[in-house]
């Protein structure tokens, strides 16, 4: 048996691995391939104990309708749901007749016999039930009849028992001796007939009274299965027999272990035969054929002890060291151990004639018919070497193949050289519409798109002026050229000499290296690279990734089928898209396709690239794909990939608040105040856990439906107390989904400060308080507002309020005991009644101007005192109180007396004409005290005048009169004349009567220009006047 392939799968919530084997074992008619080509077709996944799994060996498996697995084990009876393992809970109290356990009935009502090494025991809707007929037997038998009866069978001392269990009654044989020690199996055949193996031989015990058919003992446990094809009955004793017209006869089995010592047999769904062995593993027999799984290839333990087909045709096994899982696979393997020639594969082809062209590292392998022939330069000096590149079939049916020292062709049963190829590496071979070939060559830097015809090289591109290379996969037009993809990026079209290169690109991000081309029968080019998936079509590229739905970016090649669904090997498996989804993405590239992916559970070993020669890909005249996958050679035929058509049954298991668990009962209710809340659950898909896909809400928490995959617990932080509902739904490994699902409504208790009473209590409490409140606010606002009265009541002014639109709404008693006007006479324009008829018009105006603009009033008017009629003058002020929009909601003002600051202003006047008057007598008195100075001060500059022109005329009197001396005595004319004058106007403006100028005037300056009019006086009188001026003196009003 060959080493199969291993990879690891992590299974959530046990610390253990399982390891996922591709083994070699046999063909079933359903997903067949071919039975000659020794292709695995099961997937195998083992549990061991070792790895902390279960406690101790598993002596019995079954599944119960609700779709758990349940193992009988050393320990216990064990629940197992593909992921997690958990004990069966008893209630309190109650414990097995022995932990030991032997055999596992699931019946039709649901209720699960558990056979123990002390006796026989029921579970059922969380109840134990003994039976004390079997106590001490060693219960490793139990079967269901067609009417509903359970049958058990054990070891005892001194004899063993087979019992009759219906309706709670309980009738039990073999107490005489006749069944000897011990009753081994038990079995009921297609006619209804029961059988049973006893320590005494194999009877016949119904119908009819019971028949001895064997009379003879055998060592170890019998076992019993359905014929071949459904006849009559199989039976292990000390060899394999048949029963066949009335009596057992000897079962060849061809190709097994001599001697064999069967303990249990299964006939599968599709009438395959499993046995397990004491000590040789696991033989399978199909249609005459025999397959041997043991330890070596993989199988936990070389002694199977139970076996059992579960409700999706996973096949398990129990042995002394673990659980063994084999179900289907839709990949099949062909490997060294198959007859490749090497591990290293380079390209592959499916040729006309039904065979499979392999290039490998180590030569070039042809499977036809169930043989494989390896072509190498030893046997076959045509080809250049036993390193092969690229394949490719012509038109012709002939085969080419390349290899670093060149091409060979294989024609007639033998392989040519093509001498005009030269040594390098192609990575790509094809034909053009006239029987060319193109090579994509790189070796050199001259090396590019080598187009051949008749055996010599017509044409040879470099990769250099074809934007960049080397070249990938190679995809002919109907019009003659060739598209091939770059290492370096994008793709390019040549065709007549003509070269055209189409960047790809992901909006602004490139696709980066091209790793195939290739094109559908709709004359589309797809272009697969590490960034994506590229269609391009009409000029239009459009490109697919996992922003599409796209399970990963790096696509190896894509290859389209019969069944009108695409195939692209990736990074992360196999995916499948149907024809329907693409297209309807071609249409809408912003579509999300819907998408299968293989991987390494189902024989699929994603890999991070390929060797780089083409075809990497091929698709058999069968339909069936055959591709590069790692070490070996992977074939998948997509008519026969079948689907899990199950949706998963659906569990609830436990709810955990705050780390304590709840039994599940409907209507549970939590206690208040729970901050974590945990609720387990799972879906009862053992063919691939982990790819089951979950749905939960939480009613009265969640709007939307959340998304997991093989997540089975969902969790709830600081939840409110109210009533709620957990909803979960589950998919399948083939997207079939159940649902209906499972459903646990339950509530949580509120805290004593969460009851309705306790709110209703403070809700009383709050408006017991906001009305104490209010009433408190309401008596200190009438209060405040009483104060507010008096002090305005009580104020020397009188004071007013008023609408917006300026009618008056209220007046203070101040106003009324002045003006005598009620505050009904004073109400909307009657106040006006109290304003002096020359004031009444103009400061109507003005506060009607205000009631405009909204500014604050101001304004001056006399009103009549009602007590002596006389008007006193009043200072008017009113603003305006706004809301919060700055609309205007009333008008507040007061009326101020001034008549006194009046009369004083009025004083002061009069006052200040006085002050004029005797100011304009003080300088005419001035005058003649002054009259003497002036009369010196106005005759100097006179005689300068004088004294000036007659000096300017003898200069001009001269034979050469002298302009300069004339200018400048002209020019003292001119400043003494302007001296004089300012004198006059000085004195003329003291002896003026009008008021007195004043401005704001420099001390210093004023000083300077006095000491200017005195200083011509000061120096003939021999007086000397020094100053000294402080800086930044403040400046004075005064009259200059």
């Amino acid at each position: 048996m060959r080493e199969p392939r291993r990879t690891d799968r992590v299974i959530a919530g046990l610390p253990f691995a399982v390891s996922t084997l591709n083994v070699l074992l046999w063909s079933l008619p359903v997903l067949a391939l071919e039975p000659s080509l020794d292709v695995s077709q099961y997937a195998h996944g083992a549990w061991t104990f070792r790895s902390g799994f279960l406690n101790g060996a598993v002596y019995a498996i079954a599944q119960t309708p609700d779709g758990f697995l349940w193992l009988g084990t050393q320990s216990g009876v064990v629940r197992f749901d593909g992921v997690r393992a958990a004990p069966l809970a008893l209630p309190p109290g109650q414990q097995l007749p022995s932990t030991a356990v032997g055999s596992l009935l699931p019946a039709r009502d649901g209720t699960l016999w558990i056979g123990t090494l002390d006796g026989l025991a029921s579970w059922s809707h969380g109840r134990l039930t003994e039976y004390p007929a079997l106590a001490h037997q060693t219960v490793i038998a139990l079967v269901e009849a067609r009417d509903g009866t359970v049958w058990a069978g054990g070891f005892g001392s001194p004899t063993g028992k087979l019992c009759a269990i219906r309706a709670g009654n309980v009738r039990c044989f073999g107490d005489n001796g006749s069944l000897g020690s011990a009753v081994a199996s038990i079995y009921e055949d297609t006619d209804g007939s029961l059988w049973v193996g006893a320590a005494t031989g194999l009877w016949r015990w119904n119908p009819g009274p019971p028949t001895l058919y064997l009379p003879k003992p055998v060592p170890n446990s019998q076992a019993f299965a359905r014929g071949d094809h459904g006849a009559g009955m199989m039976v292990a004793l000390d060899s394999l027999y048949q029963l066949a017209g009335g009596k057992f006869v000897n079962y060849p089995l061809r190709g097994a272990p001599s001697p064999l010592t069967a303990r249990t047999l299964l006939r599968d769904r599709h009438g395959g035969l499993w046995i397990g062995t004491q000590a040789h593993g696991i033989v399978h027999v199909y249609e005459g054929k025999t397959f041997l799984f043991t330890q070596a290839d993989g199988l936990t333990d070389d002694q199977v002890v139970a076996l059992f087909e579960d409700r999706e045709g996973t096949i398990w096994a129990a042995t002394p060291n673990g659980l063994d899982q084999f179900r289907e696979s839709p990949v099949g393997s062909l490997s060294v151990n198959a007859g490749l020639s090497s591990a290293t594969t380079t390209s592959i082809l499916a040729a006309r004639d039904g065979s499979i062209w392999i290039g490998t590292a180590d030569g070039l392998d042809r499977w036809k018919d169930g043989q494989m022939r390896i072509y190498r330069t030893r046997s076959d000096p045509g080809l250049p070497d036993d390193s092969i590149q690229s394949l490719f079939e012509d038109e012709h049916g002939r085969i080419w193949a390349s290899a670093f020292r060149g091409l060979a062709v294989f024609e007639n049963g033998r392989f040519t050289a093509v001498p005009s190829v030269p040594a390098g590496i192609v990575h790509a071979i094809a034909s053009d519409r006239h029987g060319g070939l193109w090579l994509s060559m790189w070796l050199t830097a001259d090396d590019g798109l080598v187009h051949l015809a008749g055996g010599k090289i017509i044409e040879n591109v470099p990769w250099r002026k074809l934007g960049g290379g080397p070249g990938t996969g190679l995809a002919p037009d109907q019009d003659g050229g060739v598209w091939t993809g770059l290492l370096s990026g994008g793709i390019a079209y040549f065709r007549a000499g003509q070269i055209r290169n189409v960047p790809l690109t992901n909006g602004s991000r490139p696709m980066g290296r091209m790793l195939e081309l290739g094109s559908d029968r709709d004359g589309a080019l797809w272009a697969a690279s590490e960034n994506g998936l590229s269609r391009i079509k009409y000029g239009r590229v459009a490109t697919l990734t996992t922003d599409n739905g796209l399970p990963c970016n790096a696509v190896h090649w894509i290859m389209e089928d019969n069944q009108s669904s695409y195939w692209l090997y990736t990074r992360c498996g196999l995916v499948r898209i149907a024809r329907a989804e693409l297209d309807a993405w071609a249409a809408d590239s912003k579509r999300t396709i819907r998408a299968t992916t293989f991987d390494t559970a189902d024989g699929i070993r994603p890999v991070a690239s390929l060797k780089g020669f083409r075809p990497g890909v091929t698709k058999s005249s069968d339909g069936r794909i055959w591709f590069l996958n790692g070490d070996s050679v992977s074939v998948i035929d997509p008519s026969r990939v079948g689907a899990n058509t199950l949706p998963p049954p659906v569990h609830i298991e436990r709810i955990v608040a705050d780390d304590k668990p709840y039994d599940l009962r409907p209507g549970m209710r939590l206690p208040a105040n729970v901050r974590n809340l945990r609720i387990e659950y799972t879906a009862l898909s053992l063919v691939a856990p982990e790819k089951v896909h979950f749905q939960y809400k939480l009613e009265g928490q969640n709007r939307n439906w959340h998304e997991v995959i093989n997540e089975r617990q969902a969790t709830y932080t600081n939840l409110p107390p109210r009533q709620y509902r957990f909803r979960v739904m589950a998919s399948n490994n083939s997207g079939v989904w159940n649902e209906t699902g499972d459903m646990l409504a339950f509530s949580i208790a509120p805290a004593y400060y969460q009851t309705n009473w306790f709110r209703a209590l403070l809700a009383a409490i709050f408006i017991a308080g906001l009305w104490s409140a209010y009433r408190f606010r309401v008596r200190r606002l009438r209060r405040e507002s009483q104060q507010l009265r008096d002090l305005i009541e009580t104020i020397p002014a009188m004071a007013w309020t008023s609408l917006p639109d300026g009618s008056n709404e209220f007046v203070n008693r101040r106003w009324a005991e002045y003006t005598g006007l009620s505050v009904e006479e004073t109400a909307g324009s009657g106040w006006t009644a109290a304003v002096h008829p020359e004031d009444r018009e103009p400061y109507s105006a003005k506060r009607r101007a205000t009631l405009v603009t909204g500014e604050p009033f101001e304004s001056e008017a006399r009103f009549r005192c009602a007590a002596n009629g006389e008007y006193r003058w009043f200072l008017a002020r009113g603003v305006p109180v706004r809301d919060d929009h700055g609309k205007i909601l009333r008008w507040y003002g007061i009326l101020t007396d001034i008549e006194d600051r009046k009369r004083a202003e009025e004083e002061r006047e009069r006052l200040h004409e006085l002050e004029s008057d005797l100011a304009h007598i003080n300088r005419v008195s001035m005058m003649g005290e002054l009259a003497t100075s002036v009369a010196h001060e106005v005759n100097q500059p006179l005689c300068g005048v004088v004294s000036n022109g007659s000096a300017c005329l003898r200069w001009l009197a001269r034979d050469v009169p002298n302009l300069e001396e004339a200018r400048e005595a002209a020019q003292r004319i001119v400043r003494d004349g302007k001296r004089a004058g300012e004198v006059i106007a000085r004195i003329r403006a003291m002896t003026t009567r009008a008021a007195t100028p004043r401005e704001r005037l420099d001390p210093n300056e004023i000083i300077r220009e006095v000491l200017t009019l005195a200083g011509e006086e000061a120096k003939d009188k021999g007086v000397v006047i020094r100053a000294q001026f402080a800086e930044d003196l403040s400046s004075v009003l005064g009259d200059r």
